[in-house]
């Protein structure tokens, strides 16, 4: 039975600034691990969009309300804070999180995809890719120009996995052109002890590549 996967923190600084793009998603392996085509999974998640202030918080949370309307369900704002010289909107949302060998795009604006890798002896696993709806991506865009000026750019943005491994055993993750708990590493398999954290920053890249093709892998959750 699926546990829990967590969507941890999805920082997103929507360029009313001209600030990056910041997402972050926690997972247990063993839920990645459990998740089936007929058992999908709706994530809790957590949106921070960075305003100009926070002292003007109810001016523009009503903003970010109208423009994530129709585009980010369960968009539930949380109130407003200060992290240094920043200022962020906070926002609950639910997150997909699908088996679909098919997979196209899902209806939501971030999805987590889970693939099964199973044409290798190597390299069998679930590969974990996030998701991105690129039509409502559009829109949100187009609405972010119109009401503050700027459009969106993934390119710029952090993508961040923390992945958990909550298993009664060490687990091991492929990973490819990445951070992991800010070391660089390329093309490697790395060992996750049991109740160990790992981070994994994608690159640059990655998020250029989701932003236009709508879907980037993260890393192979290798199989026991």
């Amino acid at each position: 039975m699926v546990k829990r996967l967590v969507f941890g923190v999805v920082a997103i600084c929507l360029a009313i600034a001209g600030c990056r793009t910041d997402v972050t998603v926690e997972v247990y392996s063993s839920d990645l691990r459990a998740v089936t085509a007929d058992t999908p999974l709706s994530t809790a998640g957590t949106m921070a969009i960075q305003i100009p202030s926070a002292s003007e918080c109810d001016k523009y949370t009503a903003q970010i309300v109208a423009i994530m309307k129709g585009v980010v369900d369960k968009f539930m704002p949380q109130g407003c804070k200060s992290v240094g010289m920043d200022s962020f909107l906070m926002a609950e949302i639910s997150v997909p999180v699908v088996v679909d060998p098919d997979w196209k795009g899902g209806n939501q604006l971030f999805e987590l995809l889970v693939a099964v890798a199973d044409d290798h002896p190597d390299l069998r696993g679930r590969i974990v890719i996030v998701g991105l709806n690129r039509d409502k991506y559009e829109i949100l865009s187009k609405r972010m120009r119109k009401e503050f000026h700027q459009k969106l750019d993934l390119a710029k943005s952090k993508l961040t996995i923390v992945l958990r491994n909550d298993e009664r055993q060490d687990a091991r993750f492929q990973v490819d052109m990445v951070f992991v708990d800010g070391e660089p590493r390329n093309m490697q398999t790395l060992n996750l002890k049991r109740r160990g954290v790992a981070r994994i920053e994608l690159s640059n890249v990655h998020a250029a590549f989701l932003e236009k093709e709508g879907s980037t892998s993260a890393f192979l959750l290798m199989a026991h």
